[in-house]
């Protein structure tokens, strides 16, 4: 009998460890292998995937290497099991802010698909520990695109703000583009989030879309 519990505890032991390995976590800060989101992204994640991955912000991320245009491509494998998540780590206690003052899109989701953007420390609770933020009035100015078919993204727990005060273009604080020659930007989700306006300036749109 007592052969037969050890059996059953090793069993679990390796059960929980398979599960540990099909997750992969990738850090980003100044003592980390990556520095910025964008290469973590390019670089840590190969272009196919077998499992999940977790982009973890550490406590000495700098967010100024991100405030800039970061496109992120679709990854081969991806679904609905194999997620990529961007978070802060479960110890970050102060708000990330990624600011910017750019006429596009501080992130392109292109044609990427079961990505996750999520503002809670580790993943869990309802603290917004991520903000971000593009400044510029151009008429084209966002935080997030999804163009070029992005699927089944998720957009959660973060503070959002932009200053698009031109009625002219595709922008809008979150914009969704190039949907009339593809079947669309399908099944992206935003939930959770503060959507606002960066400083005195009230934005003309807070969801955009253009074909």
């Amino acid at each position: 009998m007592g052969k037969i519990k050890i059996l059953i505890c090793m069993f679990m032991l390796l059960f929980v460890q398979l599960n540990l390995q099909g997750q992969v976590v990738i850090q980003v800060g100044a003592s980390s292998t990556y520095a910025k989101i964008s290469t973590a992204y390019s670089t840590g994640i190969p272009s196919t995937i077998t499992g999940p991955y977790i982009i973890e912000l550490q406590t000495d991320y700098n967010p100024s290497g991100d405030a800039t245009s970061n496109s992120l491509s679709p990854k081969t494998g991806s679904s609905s099991s194999n997620t990529i998540t961007i978070r802060p780590a479960a110890n970050v206690s102060s708000v990330i802010n990624i600011t910017a003052n750019l006429s596009g899109a501080i992130f392109t989701l292109s044609g990427a698909d079961w990505l996750i953007f999520d503002g809670r420390p580790g993943g869990t609770g309802t603290d917004k520990k991520i903000t971000i933020e593009n400044s510029s009035t151009a008429s084209s100015a966002s935080c997030f695109k999804l163009t070029s078919d992005a699927t089944n993204n998720v957009i959660q727990y973060c503070t959002i703000k932009g200053s698009n005060t031109n009625a002219s273009g595709g922008g809008g604080i979150l914009a969704f583009t190039s949907i009339a020659s593809l079947t669309g930007n399908d099944n992206n989700t935003i939930e959770y989030c503060d959507i606002t306006n960066s400083g005195g300036n009230r934005p003309f749109q807070v969801i955009g879309s253009s074909s």
